[in-house]
């Protein structure tokens, strides 16, 4: 298990072309989520969007990936900071969930890249919606977004505990909401930054001491 050991900071959402733009429209205007899974069933759904195939959604979301990765610097789970080596265990995320925001189900602003963990266990269906505007840019989050925010100013990836900058609300309900600070990833994160093959149980204990004094 690897980690990038620095915030992942985009502030820019993944760019696409006219091409890409005018289909990513099209699929969001028909508001059915279910899109973003083409299969069988969804075949009369699809034949009612003008010059669309199956085989363009695909493609569309190996592209979004695919360019999330390069804007991510790698392989890294937004939340955890973790790298992903199984493409299969590193998910598009919609941060705000496709089944209940239908309309911004291909919007690459509302795409990031999460961990199987991060996204099944953790994120889930979750809304972390604080305040709404009809021009995205406008919302705000209870936790910290990758475009909206600057996660420097929030979240500090630099040792093996994730912690909070600035004493960010964000940055303390993104921690918590994805356990940032879970075992398996702090003691991954030691690991890997001394250089040692396992963490012992004192040096856990001397950790967990750390968190409770500083981090609740």
């Amino acid at each position: 298990m690897k980690f990038k050991f620095a915030a992942i900071n985009p502030q820019t959402k993944v760019k696409m072309y006219n091409k890409e733009r005018k289909l990513i429209r099209k699929l969001n205007t028909s508001r059915n989520h279910k899109l973003w899974s083409p299969n069988k069933d969804l075949v009369d759904s699809i034949k009612k969007l003008d010059k669309v195939r199956s085989s363009d959604i695909t493609e569309l979301k190996k592209t979004i990936k695919k360019r999330l990765i390069a804007l991510h610097g790698g392989q890294y789970c937004f939340f955890c900071n973790k790298e992903i080596e199984n493409m299969r265990l590193l998910h598009i995320e919609h941060i705000l969930p496709k089944a209940n925001y239908s309309y911004l189900t291909f919007s690459t602003i509302n795409l990031t890249l999460a961990c199987d963990v991060c996204n099944m266990d953790y994120k889930k269906q979750k809304i972390y919606l604080r305040n709404a505007n009809s021009n995205y840019r406008g919302c705000t989050f209870s936790i910290v977004h990758p475009y909206l925010d600057n996660v420097d100013d929030h979240l500090d990836y630099s040792g093996f505990i994730v912690g909070v900058n600035n004493q960010s609300i964000k940055g303390a309900n993104t921690i918590n909401e994805f356990k940032l600070n879970r075992e398996e990833l702090l003691k991954a994160r030691i690991i890997e930054l001394f250089f040692i093959k396992e963490v012992d149980g004192d040096l856990l204990d001397l950790v967990r001491d750390t968190l409770t004094n500083n981090y609740n």
